[in-house]
């Protein structure tokens, strides 16, 4: 498999259990905005910019029956930040409160609980957050 897109950091990939739709998303080259994709098997679609989303770092990705999770760490904030996309369109931007980080957070999910992880912001410590 190839792409013609580009990142200056860790993309991420992610797919449902049982789902035949892999979804990517990627730190685009030039700028700060989120870049994501999906392929259900005759490719990947055409890269759309996520809404609301920008950072410097890598963004994590996680997919549930419910839809696709995103998080980041803000470009001018350092807050992690998440949005969620269903079949309606993406929700409006959250943020993790109190969750700063200097770097790219990590993501999953389990059925349709999901679990965020991140390094603290100037720190070694390790933070995470489980939602359901």
């Amino acid at each position: 498999m190839t792409s013609a897109a580009t990142t200056i950091a860790t993309p991420a990939i992610s797919a449902a259990p049982g789902s035949s739709t892999l979804y990517a998303a990627w730190l685009e080259a030039t700028g700060t905005s989120i870049q994501i994709s999906s392929d259900s098997g005759s490719g990947f679609s055409k890269p759309s910019t996520v809404p609301q989303a920008a950072t410097h770092d890598g963004p994590a990705l996680a997919v549930t029956p419910d839809g696709v999770y995103l998080s980041w760490t803000g470009a001018t904030t350092n807050q992690v930040g998440w949005l969620f996309k269903s079949f309606l369109g993406w929700v409006p931007q959250q943020v993790v409160p109190g969750a700063e980080s200097g770097s790219s957070p990590a993501m999953t999910a389990v059925g349709s609980n999901l679990f965020l992880a991140w390094q603290g912001d100037g720190t070694t410590d390790f933070w995470f957050s489980a939602f359901d």
